[in-house]
C-alpha cells in the first residue's frame, strides 16, 4: 500500500495548472465562485458584505420598477404604503381589543362539527404550492383549537 502523503497531495490539487489570470477569468467554468472586487479565493466576503450588496442590487431594482410607473400608479403605491403603515400602527395598538373580538368567533367556529377539516383543508391548499395564507391560517387554528390542538 503507498504511503499517504496527505499535504503533498492537498498542495498538488491546489496548484493552479496554469499561471495567467487573464486565460483563466476568461475561461472559468460557471460553477467557479467569485470572491470580493479582486477575485481572490482567500478573502471571501463577509455575510454582511453579501447582505450590502444583495440590498444595493434590491434598492436599484426597485427604483428602476419605480421610475417606469406612472404618475397616478406613483400616487397608488403611495396611498398604499401609507394605509398598510396606519393599519399595522392600529393593529399594535388595538390588538387586544381585535381579539377580544374575535374571541366568541373562535368558540362558535371550535363548537362547529368539521370546523377543524376547513382549516386543515385550507393548509394543505395553500402549502402545496407555497401561497399566501400559510401563516394567517395556522394562525387562526392555534388560536381558535389552542396550542397543544390547533
Amino acid at each position: 500500500m503507498p504511503s499517504q502523503d496527505y499535504d503533498s497531495t492537498a498542495r498538488a490539487l491546489a496548484q493552479s495548472i496554469d499561471d495567467s489570470s487573464s486565460d483563466r477569468e476568461q475561461s472559468s467554468p460557471l460553477w467557479q465562485r467569485h470572491y470580493g472586487n479582486n477575485d481572490n479565493p482567500s478573502s471571501p466576503l463577509t455575510y454582511r458584505e453579501r447582505a450590502v450588496k444583495y440590498a444595493d442590487i434590491l434598492q436599484t431594482q426597485a427604483y428602476k420598477t419605480y421610475r417606469k410607473f406612472t404618475p397616478l400608479q406613483r400616487i397608488l403605491l403611495a396611498v398604499a404604503g401609507l394605509t398598510a403603515f396606519v393599519l399595522g400602527v392600529l393593529f399594535l395598538v388595538y390588538n387586544e381589543r381585535l381579539f377580544h373580538w374575535l374571541a366568541p368567533k373562535a368558540h362558535k367556529w371550535r363548537d362547529t362539527p368539521f370546523g377543524w377539516l376547513v382549516i386543515w383543508v385550507g393548509i394543505l391548499m395553500v402549502s402545496f404550492p407555497p401561497l399566501i395564507g400559510y401563516s394567517s391560517l395556522v394562525t387562526a387554528a392555534g388560536f381558535i383549537y389552542g396550542v397543544p390542538l390547533g
